[in-house]
């Protein structure tokens, strides 16, 4: 076998224990930053991430070259802490409204660490950045599920959709005695009402 062969299979070698391993410890370093998080402090240092997820400040930047990627790994970690990984895009309008269903679900069953690094200072700024993606997502979706609505009516909704199933509006709604999935259904009821609402307006522009 020549060199060249050889450093070729090497290099496609694959072993899934150290994948596994990769995995556990990406979502220590992920653990140590919400608790860092949750902790209140006014700025995230990648050293204050090792010493909470009990590892080094190498390994961190290892898995997550820039405190950006390790800030946008900690949705898709409070996905898999609760089971709920990233859907694919709904196709109809009922899958778009379980989807909100998961949302309320999803937050339910964060731990006390997790809603409190989201609803943390820090956890603010760094949804704002994530924002327009957001908002590009759930319109995309309601591209799918409401096309004959106009763009301008589906960013209109999205940006609702966005802020009724926020951690905070969710909060809210609990705390008028509400359980998640009434809660959810309350949103529901709204985005129905907005989106018929839009239709109903084309139709009258159409015959107008």
């Amino acid at each position: 076998m020549s060199l060249a062969k050889t450093s070729s299979t090497r290099r496609s070698y694959r072993s899934p224990l150290r994948e596994q391993q990769a995995a556990e410890t990406r979502d220590r370093i992920l653990a140590g930053l919400a608790q860092t998080m949750a902790d209140g402090i006014a700025e995230v240092s990648v050293p204050a991430v090792a010493q909470a997820a009990g590892v080094s400040v190498a390994t961190v930047y290892r898995h997550f070259p820039t405190k950006s990627a390790l800030f946008e790994a900690l949705p898709g970690y409070f996905a898999r802490l609760v089971g709920m990984e990233r859907p694919s895009l709904p196709t109809s309008q009922e899958e778009f409204e379980d989807m909100i269903r998961r949302l309320f679900v999803m937050y339910e069953r964060l731990g006390d660490v997790a809603r409190a690094a989201m609803d943390s200072q820090l956890g603010h700024e760094a949804r704002r950045a994530q924002m327009p993606q957001r908002i590009n997502g759930l319109d995309e979706a309601l591209g799918i599920v409401a096309p004959d609505l106009p763009s301008r009516a589906r960013e209109r909704v999205a940006r609702l959709v966005l802020v009724l199933t926020a951690s905070g509006a969710q909060r809210m709604l609990m705390l008028t005695g509400q359980k998640p999935e009434a809660a959810a259904e309350d949103v529901i009821w709204a985005v129905r009402a907005l989106i018929d609402a839009e239709r109903s307006k084309r139709k009258e522009q159409a015959t107008g």
